[in-house]
This record gives C-alpha cells, structure tokens and sequence, in this order.
C-alpha cells in the first residue's frame, strides 16, 4: 500500500501559495474547483467534502486532473490534490493541515497463492518510486 498527503493546489501568485501549510480557515473562503462527482465516487475526498472541512465557494467541478490543474492555473480557483497528483507542473501545493484530511491510499491487492501478474508488479514499481521521489523532495 502507498500514500500520498493530500493538500491544496494553487497558482504561484495566490494569497495561500507561500503558506506551509493550509488550514480549513486559509482556504475556505477561496474560491475552488472540485472534481466531478464520477471522480468523488472513487476519492476519499467525499469523507472531507461531506464534513465540516469543505469549502464554501466552489466555483467548477473537473472529471480529470489536468483540466483540474488548467482551471487553478487560469486562476479560477484552487482545488484538493495530492501530492503525487501535483508533481511535474508550474503550479505550488500546500500540504493539508495535520488531522484535516486522512492521506489517499493506492493499494494492490492479489490473492496470496497468486502471483501479481507483470502488468501490476510494473504499475506498483512505478508508483514506490514516485512515492521514494515524493520523500526526497
């Protein structure tokens, strides 16, 4: 099983960009952009979206990430990611405040007198890399 934290995504020029951290009362006033709902069905974002961390101001819902990540880049609002989610753009993320969000987890799961077939043993090299990569940075 990997993790990766969950955090804001914000342009370089936003109000919340230099912070270290985010906190529900630094972000919820901003304006946000959400994933759509097929998206939400299948994220942990919908426990944090449900509760009592929500934003208040969502101003667009996105089904795929990188029209997620253009709507913050065009400055529409700034939206819930997670640290894997946001590497390798021009974008900053702000990791969550401890105890706001629990971090998303990718796991793999395979019957124990099977053995992963290449195609997944691959994908979860790739991803503990990236997490390793993540760790480092």
């Amino acid at each position: 099983m990997i993790s990766s934290p969950l955090g804001i995504l914000a342009p370089p020029d936003h109000p919340v960009a230099s912070l270290k951290e985010i906190s529900y009362q630094d972000y919820a006033t901003h304006p946000f952009v959400l994933p759509g709902d097929a998206w939400l069905r299948h994220s942990g974002l919908g426990k944090l979206l449900d509760g009592r961390h929500a934003p208040r101001n969502v101003v667009a819902r996105a089904e795929r990430p990188a029209i997620l990540k253009a709507l913050v880049r065009a400055g529409l609002g700034i939206a819930f990611l997670t640290r894997l989610g946001a590497e390798h753009n021009d974008l900053v993320w702000i990791p969550l405040a401890e105890g706001t969000a629990s971090p998303a987890l990718v796991a793999l799961m395979v019957p124990r007198d099977h053995d992963l077939p290449l195609s997944r043993a691959v994908l979860a090299d790739i991803l503990k890399d990236c997490m390793r990569e993540e760790d480092t940075a």
